[in-house]
């Protein structure tokens, strides 16, 4: 029976340790503290839309998140849902 190896720090981990920022604590499987209890929600855009949308950010001092966040949102309440995301 084979045994694991430990999984090899990735090059972004490493860039960011040389850097000085600590890597963010995990918990029991394996998810950052910021990401329990979520899930990620996904699609295919064009360039330019992932684009304007960094770009977007950047301009309001936000995060791509938070811009989407903000777009889901406005598009339950356009639903009569509730603003939960």
């Amino acid at each position: 029976m084979m045994t694991k190896k430990p999984a090899k720090p990735s090059m972004k981990d490493v860039l960011k340790a040389a850097a000085g920022h600590p890597k963010p604590a995990e918990d029991a499987s394996g998810a950052a503290p910021s990401r329990v209890g979520r899930v990620q929600i996904a699609g295919f855009f064009s360039k330019e839309a992932s684009k304007q949308l960094r770009l977007l950010a950047l301009e309001t001092d936000g995060t791509v998140q938070s811009l989407l966040a903000e777009a889901l949102n406005d598009l339950f309440a356009k639903h009569h849902k509730p603003p939960i995301a």
